[in-house]
């Protein structure tokens, strides 16, 4: 319950505000309530370490339940009804969802460090290929061809063709091209290389095409083509080509290496490991991280809003309605469909937020002599931007002038807030916002 309350507060709210005064009168404000309902999310599920960790521990056990393993706790229940329990695939969804956002923080984290754009969208693309292969690995029925790009290609156009058709085969290749910088670079080469023969018509559907070094060791694969079966349970190596139903046909023959049924060929592609290896002892990395740093405020998309000219206040009901009714995964409900919920009446801190421009002399200085005279509790300082030329230089002077931290506006901030011109002072009058225009007279001329 408390996670999903918690939710609801970072949804509605963006940020903790703080009491003042009481309450203004209905009739005093009522043509100023604005109703900014809830801020759009990306994820619907954004749930806490312990959450996770609840949510695997059932999916594990499902996962036992379907093999026939009844922990000790559970003996005597009834097991059907707990393997069909409807809410089963809602945990799986809020797992995957998860997942998902956790690939776009790593990717953020990346691209932080430095990580070119091209390289997380290949990185991007090896988790989908990797996906798709656990999927086929799954297979009791699954063959794996293993290809270059120096074989012949008359021979290379055959293979793919037959793994085109088949939807258990998958293709790998043990590394990039040489003379190529970047795994991007030979994902580029192969979808366009595929697309070709498909233009040509030399192929009528696409095969998945992987860069995975690990198979060829694990196969002991050191020339091209080569093919390994797997079929209910046995495996079968073969160098050179041949078709399916043979390889089929020797495997429940009770064989498990074929030898050399064609000619073949080396791999022109060297190991990805030992390339990988080659290009990180090659980077500078201080350069790298100079480099991030030089151009991160001249790429950073602030979120600016007009210089306030006069003064207004007006009050914002941060209520959400919610849409559809919220269930934990044993099925609880938590919260009901059309269920009303005003987050500021479960905080109990006082919290004034400052909204201003860090560009602009002036209300850096009127900031400082309104935080001196009429703050209380704790002070959360937001900038609409900082200067891009100075950069860091800038946003290091301006945590020395307030000594303590201040953060960029975003867009949800905005919206919650109805936040129209700055600087704005934003407090809490019990169950609304009350939002203060701060105009051009009061901050103007200091």
């Amino acid at each position: 319950m408390l996670f999903f309350r918690t939710l609801l507060l970072l949804l509605a709210s963006g940020c903790a505000l703080a009491q003042s005064d009481p309450a203004p009168s209905t009739d005093t404000v009522s043509a100023k309530i604005l109703e900014t309902g809830a801020v759009d999310i990306k994820n619907k599920y954004q749930i806490n370490e312990m959450d996770k960790d609840i949510v695997k521990r059932m999916n594990r056990l499902f996962e036992h339940l379907d093999q026939g393993n009844v922990p000790k706790h559970l003996q005597g229940l009834d097991l059907d009804a707990l393997k069909n329990n409807p809410y089963q695939e809602q945990a799986k969804q809020i797992t995957q969802a998860q997942q998902h956002n956790d690939k776009q923080q790593d990717a953020l984290n990346a691209l932080a460090k430095g990580t070119g754009m091209e390289d997380i969208v290949a990185q991007y693309h090896d988790d989908q290929v990797d996906e798709a292969r656990v999927s086929a690995t799954k297979s009791e029925d699954q063959i794996t061809y293993f290809i270059s790009f120096d074989m012949p290609k008359k021979i290379l156009k055959e293979l793919l063709l037959v793994a085109s058709e088949d939807k258990t085969a998958r293709v790998v290749v043990r590394g990039i091209r040489p003379g190529m910088k970047s795994i991007y670079e030979m994902v580029q080469f192969v979808e366009g290389y595929l697309q070709t023969l498909k233009a040509n018509r030399d192929i009528k559907n696409i095969p998945i095409v992987e860069l995975d070094n690990t198979v060829f060791i694990e196969h002991d694969i050191y020339a091209v083509p080569s093919i390994v079966y797997h079929y209910q349970g046995k495996v079968v190596r073969v160098e050179g080509f041949t078709n399916k139903q043979y390889i089929k046909e020797r495997l429940l023959a009770g064989e498990t290496d074929l030898g050399r049924v064609s000619e073949v060929y080396d791999i022109g592609e060297p190991d990805l490991k030992e390339t990988l290896a080659k290009v990180l002892e090659q980077q500078d990395w201080e350069a790298k991280k100079r480099k991030v740093m030089a151009t991160y405020w001249q790429k950073y998309n602030f979120y600016e809003t007009d210089h306030a000219l006069e003064s207004d206040s007006y009050y914002v009901d941060p209520s959400v309605t919610v849409t559809q009714t919220v269930r934990a995964p044993n099925g609880q409900v938590l919260l009901h469909k059309g269920q009303k919920i005003n987050p500021l009446l479960a905080l109990n801190k006082q919290v004034t937020t400052i909204i201003f421009d860090a560009t602009s002399s002036a209300q850096v200085h009127w900031v400082k002599q309104f935080i001196s005279q009429q703050t209380q509790g704790e002070l959360l300082l937001l900038t609409t931007k900082i200067d891009k030329d100075k950069g860091w230089e800038a946003w290091s002077e301006l945590l020395r002038t307030f000594e303590q931290n201040v953060y960029l506006l975003n867009e949800q901030v905005i919206k919650r807030f109805a936040i129209k011109a700055v600087p704005s002072v934003v407090t809490q009058q019990r169950a609304l916002l009350k939002v203060d225009v701060i105009g051009r007279e009061q901050w103007g001329n200091l």
